[in-house]
């Protein structure tokens, strides 16, 4: 990304309820709070962004994630980080999570052996136990053999 194309700054999202801190040198810490019933999003300099993304593993891990009103300056922010992939399979909205989970048990058995952060494994398991009645009982095995969890488990 060229210097004169860098946003002044990024809006980070956390999708997860657990809250977030950011310590970045020369900056106060940044608590992003954990989300209730809507992600908390924050708004933060380019710097901060810059941090996270190249110092970090924050977006890997799906920790947080992030959106601008370019999506082109999104696809260039994205384009730059270190394993883009795993930001794309890590950083999951219950939007995402519900989309994760259409189609065959198969085929959602593929996409969600790329979630890799064991966070987002847990935020799946959640939705999931929250929804279990609207999910395919084959689809809900296959959830329980990819967690490792129950079926009981799953139900409380």
């Amino acid at each position: 990304m060229s210097v004169e194309n860098l946003p002044e700054t990024v809006t980070l999202i956390n999708h997860r309820s657990t809250e977030f801190r950011i310590s970045v040198p020369e900056h106060k810490q940044i608590i992003v709070k954990g989300a209730k019933a809507r992600p908390t999003k924050i708004e933060v300099p380019f710097e901060i962004f810059e941090h996270l993304a190249y110092d970090t593993s924050t977006f890997e891990t799906g920790s947080l994630s992030f959106e601008h009103e370019s999506k082109a300056v999104v696809k260039e922010l994205k384009e730059n980080m270190n394993d883009v992939e795993a930001y794309e399979n890590n950083a999951l909205s219950k939007k995402d999570i519900k989309e994760l989970l259409k189609g065959n048990a198969p085929t959602m058995k593929k996409k969600l052996d790329k979630v890799t952060d064991v966070l987002a494994q847990k935020a799946i398991v959640n939705y999931v136990s929250e929804n279990i009645d609207e999910i395919g009982f084959s689809k809900v095995n296959t959830i329980c053999e990819w967690a490792g969890v129950s079926l009981e488990t799953l139900k409380k």
